[in-house]
């Protein structure tokens, strides 16, 4: 039971169709699998039962992260709130693109790591995904710097925000790659990584479901 108040609960969205499929959806705004709605309401779950109360809970505007929140927020009788800075990358011109095709073609990933500047046609840049998902983060720590919130974001953007926060540097975000509905525990003090990818709730439903 984590009892220590003052955190943010970063949380990764549950499972898309994209996920499965490896194809990018940065701001294209896909829905939940059934499957994806099954982990939310796990993840809902787990945290109230672990973390209860929650003083607030955020998300991207898109529907993914929206609808993960609602299945958190829904135990507390709470509303969510969006702010579009936690969305995931705007890949611009190649969203919607395969994993493999952004790699062969594009060398997407290795360019990504290598220059913070680097970004697709009519898209983001690392550098400036880091420094909105900062930004939010901050407002939102400074906000409730004594109480539990949770805040529903999306992989590659956890990723890079998360690197900045441990390294001072987010180039090395592939390290922090977070699986659909993982937990991640900040201290709204410092922003410092108390607990990362926590993803009992899926272990929990998987060992019910092997007995």
């Amino acid at each position: 039971m984590h009892t220590t108040r003052g955190r943010i609960l970063l949380v990764r969205h549950a499972q898309t169709r994209a996920n499965i499929d490896q194809v990018w959806h940065g701001i294209t705004d896909t829905p939940l699998t059934p499957e994806g709605h099954r982990q939310a309401s796990l993840a809902g779950h787990y945290i109230n039962d672990h973390f209860a109360p929650l003083s607030k809970v955020y998300a991207s505007q898109l529907q993914r992260a929206r609808h993960t929140a609602e299945a958190i927020a829904q135990h507390q009788g709470l509303t969510v709130e969006s702010d579009k800075r936690l969305q995931e990358v705007d890949n611009g011109d190649w969203e919607e693109m395969s994993y493999a095709d952004l790699h062969e073609q594009h060398n997407y990933w290795s360019n990504t790591m290598r220059e913070d500047s680097y970004s697709a046609p009519g898209g983001e840049s690392r550098r400036e995904v880091t420094r909105r998902m900062l930004a939010s983060l901050s407002e939102i720590a400074r906000r409730h710097i004594e109480e539990t919130v949770a805040v529903v974001s999306h992989g590659l953007a956890i990723a890079m925000v998360l690197a900045h926060l441990t390294e001072s540097e987010s180039a090395d975000w592939s390290t922090y790659d977070t699986q659909n509905t993982g937990i991640t525990i900040l201290n709204s003090a410092d922003l410092s990584v108390i607990e990362f990818n926590i993803t009992a709730h899926l272990d929990d439903a998987l060992d019910r479901g092997s007995k």
